[in-house]
């Protein structure tokens, strides 16, 4: 599942599926520092 903005970054979490909790945390980590997030 993808954006329509090139510009936008999403994850896709499936019910069902296992959460890879290790990579969920990298991936917040990352987002965070991204300019908007925050209100910044």
């Amino acid at each position: 599942m993808g954006s329509k903005d090139p510009h936008t970054r999403s994850l896709h979490v499936e019910e069902d599926a296992p959460l890879d909790e290790r990579q969920f945390t990298a991936w917040v980590k990352q987002a965070s520092k991204l300019p908007g997030w925050g209100g910044t």
